[in-house]
């Protein structure tokens, strides 16, 4: 689906791009004390635009090595079998696009996947068990995930600082050993876009909630599409939720997008983190908004088909713009993944599964062609 530009001009995003974090319980500030979720809040000019149009580099991996000197974290190849339930540190690329999809599996080092100048990666799976200290996360930090938990310091504390150069994928876990990730990343050069265009990466934007009730952060505005990139905590039920919210981004694509953290919750300890981030495809100053392909498709465990298709992938990406549920162990399962139909197109499709828990999850796509005048097909 293609928006038509307004009649009256709209200011576009803000032009200098912050990273945010908001720490709340029951609506109030945490001080940061005997909590290993909370940390000093942290509010910081990630720098104007970021400049994403560089030559491609290469695939860093295998960084950190055990005492018998074998890569912790090298990346092996995923032969896809469908009933895969963690995935080991795994590489695969789909048929039809230049996608690239990269998996982690709980404690284990980061995954290194592509560089942040030439690509962008996005949070399309995540199993297992996501409760207490438990996190995932592609981001952009200098320090590795497995080192945040370890230390004791909370997650937002460290992956927002963002200046790494390379997109990672990790997390950690003390609960069991069934959490595992993936994302998929794809060349920013495989966005097709009119005279003038950009893509622009944001900053990450991050709250915490706990003891009922949700907190939000701005992302960018719906020019941009927003995503999930990182989410932590204790997810017991449909309560537990890590979300972006935004309107109709075809009839108001000036409003602000937000990620939303919700918890009912209230036990010691118990919180939902989410993080999110925003990318922006096309024109500086142009009164409509980056093209999605499909409204948002919701998904559960709980009612109505737990698999349905979203976009061709040679066409464009989906991620994953909510995550919720009783995420107790490897049976309950979000993932977006390729799959081929019986003409031989390859398309994404999203996927809920449970075993005694459940698992609810929003997806998008973002078409690769933003060119208003285009005259191709839609995703």
């Amino acid at each position: 689906m293609r928006s038509r530009p307004l009649r009256s001009p709209i200011s576009i995003l803000s032009a200098v791009a912050t990273t945010t974090l908001v720490l709340s319980a029951c609506g109030d500030a945490r001080d940061g004390t005997d909590d290993p979720y909370s940390s000093t809040a942290h509010s910081e000019a990630s720098g104007a635009w970021f400049p994403v149009l560089a030559a491609h580099g290469p695939l860093l991996a295998a960084e950190h090595s055990s005492s018998d000197g074998v890569a912790q974290h090298g990346i092996v190849m995923d032969e896809g079998a469908a009933d895969e339930i963690v995935p080991k540190g795994t590489w695969r690329r789909t048929a039809q696009s230049n996608a690239e999809i990269f998996g982690w599996s709980a404690n284990e080092w980061d995954i290194h996947m592509k560089p942040t100048s030439t690509h962008i990666c996005f949070l399309t799976r995540v199993s297992g068990n996501l409760g207490g200290a438990s996190a995932v996360a592609v981001h952009r930090s200098t320090i590795d995930l497995q080192e945040t938990w370890r230390s004791g310091r909370a997650l937002t504390g460290t992956v927002l600082n963002d200046m790494a150069t390379t997109w990672k994928l990790g997390g950690f876990q003390s609960e069991s050993n069934s959490l595992n990730a993936e994302a998929t990343c794809v060349p920013l050069s495989d966005f097709k876009l009119d005279p003038g265009g950009v893509t622009l990466i944001s900053g990450m934007a991050a709250v915490i909630r706990d003891c009922g009730g949700s907190s939000s952060a701005n992302l960018w505005s719906n020019h941009a599409v927003s995503f999930l990139t990182a989410v932590r905590g204790e997810f017991e039920g449909g309560g537990e939720k890590a979300d972006i919210v935004s309107s109709d981004w075809v009839r108001n694509p000036a409003a602000v997008s937000t990620v939303r953290a919700s918890s009912q919750q209230c036990k010691t300890g118990k919180h939902v983190e989410a993080i999110g981030r925003s990318f922006f495809p096309g024109v500086l100053g142009q009164t409509w908004g980056a093209f999605r392909s499909l409204s948002r498709v919701s998904i559960s465990t709980a009612s109505g088909p737990r698999r349905k298709q979203l976009g061709r992938t040679a066409s464009g990406v989906c991620y994953l713009t909510k995550i919720s549920g009783d995420l107790d162990g490897a049976p309950e399962r979000i993932r977006i993944y390729p799959e081929m139909d019986a003409s031989g197109a390859e398309w994404w499709w999203i996927e809920v599964t449970k075993g005694d828990g459940s698992a609810y999850a929003d997806a998008e796509c973002v078409s690769y062609d933003q060119r208003f005048t285009s005259v191709s097909p839609p995703i």
